[in-house]
């Protein structure tokens, strides 16, 4: 077996966290963070105030240091079988072995050491990507060009070539090539100069001579500055060989629709540019040849106004920061989901004018279009305006924290003080994700107008005859019977549910602390109890009896829609069946309603599916245990260190990595000891490097406690900006 087959084998993640260490030799030391940290030097100091978007990682050194010195690789590495593992790796680099010996003698040679010199300076001080203003207008007209031809299409192949004869060259000259800017900050670009000079001589002698190649190369430009060196190549329309392209099979319409491509991509072009500046390495694609030298020319993402929340904080070991427009935000949601329901509708009512002139037919499809545009208008008012977005993060003793700023106004959070429901999140969960919310009133009002268009839409229809008999049916059997059930639906969350849980807090949490030592008859035997996992969610309660009264309704209307489908389908439920009633139990302060589930094939004891009511919250989920002991009101010991019983907050989230670990350790031993009996023989024959045994698994997993913990907090500040806070722990 080869050795690179070999290592695919074996543990991934440890041979990976081994490999780095053999290649880099010692571990990392942290260079001194006041150099590292200091923003002015990073990518924020070069970016353009107008940019779209821009995401730095830094003091990635420092980082890989802290990793190779932390908790998980010194404990890894203390594994006898890990060391065991290294030994063998690093006498195989000493080997004979061909591909070995290559790969060795690549990495020695002197553009191997350049390469290798390059990649390692690369990844130690800054990487980073610039998004130019560019683009937001790219998004904004590709949404309105995607929208054009997905309602092209929707009229067939006949249509979809009138939209392409008919296009502008306007229209695609409005759409830039949006720059963008990928980068690392170096301690010294000799060796990318060095590099430069041999790629840029590979290029021009190994592909010089070949005919078709060199108009590219003419275009392949050098340019020397004083503090870096930029090789460009710009490849623009004229240049591409369009009547050499493989189009002889093509019919007259089809040519002529290529000739029309070919004259709306003229005067077009694309710039590649790879360079250092100012010991910046840089790669960079925009319209534009000059964008690596614009860079830091004016005003600087670091004079941004959003920014003075960071350049005050200045943490001195920070670790990235990214920066997102409102531009840019606002955009992408109308690259994503602005005119959705609209294009949807345009794109089906092409496809029916397609096969159709009758007036009726082209007026419910223009109506139909026109409501979807409203719906899309409506939704789009939700949002009022996008804004700015700003996250940082730096490193502590522990661990990393970060901070947050979107100040996009958010029409669905709100604050809580204090946030009562988190007292409902149970004795020490894994998992804790609570947020207090708000539902526009726009939201409830789209989907009762479209409720009311169903049975004018239905009755239009009909009228144009474009339904089979047996499709009307169906379609009156929907606005006559189904829709009013709906209708009653709604009207049982609005009057009754929803105003009961008019607090808006809501809670998930996840636990493993129920657990079962049987999984069958026909289970292996089980070496420890292995933990359940444990998912439920908790609602503030503010109305008891209503609430109660609500689910009453919502039973009774279930049993109506039983009745329905029995009428639809005799046999497909049977004549005295009825949604039954679920059973009650009453404990401390509460009403416990459950379904007990079928005992074949769910072995576990204290698995059904229930709600718990008390007066002021509803527990709901599968098992007993975690429904009845989140019931039970208790301080929340899981938390963010800052979050007080009385904090004014509008999110909460709490992930307890280790935890879910350790949780999943008794499956891994059941799996081990299950698939090869003995925790002490190796997991398969030996070949060329040792093979672990079920307990070197076990030993490496527990290594993976120092993944810690994770916890943070969200809150709408007065200028309904969410501010956020975040902090990772290790253990």
């Amino acid at each position: 077996m080869s050795f690179y087959r070999e290592l695919g084998r074996q543990a991934i993640l440890s041979q990976v966290l081994l490999a780095a260490i053999v290649f880099v030799g010692q571990p990392l030391r942290a260079q001194s963070s006041a150099d590292q940290s200091q923003l002015s030097q990073s990518a924020l100091s070069i970016a353009p105030q107008d940019a779209a978007f821009v995401a730095t990682s830094l003091n990635l050194r420092e980082s890989w240091a802290e990793f190779l010195n932390g908790n998980f690789v010194r404990e890894l590495m203390q594994i006898p079988y890990v060391q065991r593992l290294e030994a063998a790796i690093k006498e195989k680099m000493q080997t004979d072995d061909p591909n070995v010996a290559k790969a060795m003698a690549m990495l020695r040679s002197p553009n191997g050491k350049i390469l290798m010199n390059i990649g390692s300076d690369m990844f130690s001080q800054e990487f980073f990507v610039i998004g130019g203003s560019e683009w937001c207008t790219f998004a904004e007209g590709f949404a309105e060009l995607q929208a054009e031809i997905n309602a092209a299409a929707g009229g067939g192949e006949e249509a979809m070539k009138e939209f392409v004869l008919g296009l502008g060259k306007d229209v695609l000259d409005e759409i830039e090539i949006p720059t963008t800017v990928i980068g690392f900050r170096l301690t010294s670009d000799a060796n990318v100069r060095t590099f430069l000079d041999v790629l840029e001589s590979t290029i021009r002698f190994g592909l010089g001579s070949i005919e078709p190649v060199k108009p590219f190369l003419q275009e392949l430009k050098r340019n020397d500055l004083t503090n870096g060196q930029i090789l460009t190549w710009t490849v623009n329309a004229e240049m591409i060989p369009w009547d050499q392209l493989p189009i002889a099979d093509l019919t007259d319409e089809q040519k002529g629709m290529v000739d029309h491509l070919t004259e709306l991509l003229e005067d077009r072009q694309i710039t590649v540019s790879l360079g250092t500046i100012d010991n910046r390495l840089m790669i960079a694609i925009s319209e534009e040849a000059d964008v690596l030298q614009k860079l830091g020319q004016g005003e600087n993402l670091l004079g941004h106004p959003r920014l003075k929340q960071l350049v005050a904080a200045a943490p001195p070991k920070m670790r990235s920061v990214s920066f997102t427009s409102a531009a840019w935000r606002a955009a992408s949601y109308q690259l994503n989901f602005g005119n959705y329901f609209g294009n949807l509708a345009a794109q089906i009512g092409s496809a029916g004018k397609a096969t159709t002139d009758d007036e009726k037919v082209t007026e419910l499809i223009e109506q139909a279009v026109e409501d979807a545009q409203e719906v899309d208008e409506q939704l789009a008012q939700i949002i009022e305006e996008f804004d700015d977005a700003l996250m940082y993060s730096y490193a502590t003793k522990q661990g990393i924290e970060g901070q947050a700023w979107d100040w996009t106004k958010n029409p669905f959070l709100a604050n809580a003080k204090p946030m009562s429901i988190l007292k409902n999140a149970g004795t020490k969960p894994l998992v804790v994700m609570a947020v207090k919310t708000q539902w526009p009133k726009q939201l409830g009002e789209i989907v009762e107008d479209v409720i009311d268009m169903i049975p004018d839409y239905a009755d239009r229809i009909i009228e144009a005859e474009l339904l089979r008999e047996e499709d009307v049916e169906h379609l009156e059997l929907v606005t006559d019977k189904i829709l009013p059930l709906v209708k009653e639906g709604i009207a049982i969350l609005r009057e009754k549910i929803c105003p009961s849980l008019d607090k808006h807090e809501n809670l998930l949490a996840v636990a493993a602390q129920l657990t079962t030592t049987t999984l069958g008859e026909d289970s292996p035997p089980i070496p420890e109890p292995l933990p359940i996992l444990e998912i439920a969610g908790a609602s503030r309660l503010s109305n008891r009896d209503l609430f109660l009264s609500g689910c009453e309704d919502m039973l009774e209307l279930m049993n109506k829609v039983v009745v329905l489908v029995r009428e639809l389908k005799p046999d497909a439920v049977p004549e005295s069946y009825t949604i039954p009633v679920p059973e009650e139990e009453s404990i401390a302060g509460g009403t416990r309603y459950y379904y007990n589930l079928p005992k074949e094939g769910l072995p576990i004891e204290g698995i059904q599916a229930q709600i718990l009511v008390t007066n002021n919250a509803i527990t709901y989920g599968y098992s007993t245990r975690q429904v009845t002991d989140m019931a039970e009101e208790k301080p929340l010991v899981t938390r963010p260190a800052w979050l007080t019983s009385d904090s004014e907050v509008a999110a909460v989230s709490y992930v307890d990595f280790a935890g879910l670990l350790a949780a999943a350790k008794p499956w891994i031993t059941f799996a081990l000891v299950s698939a090869n009996g003995d925790l002490d023989e190796p997991l398969q024959p030996e070949d060329d490097f040792p093979v672990p045994t079920g307990n070197d698994i076990l030993r490496i997993w527990d290594c993976f406690h120092a993944f810690g913990k994770i916890a943070g907090t969200s809150i709408v500040d007065a200028s309904h900006a969410t501010v956020s806070r975040w902090v990772w722990v290790s253990e």
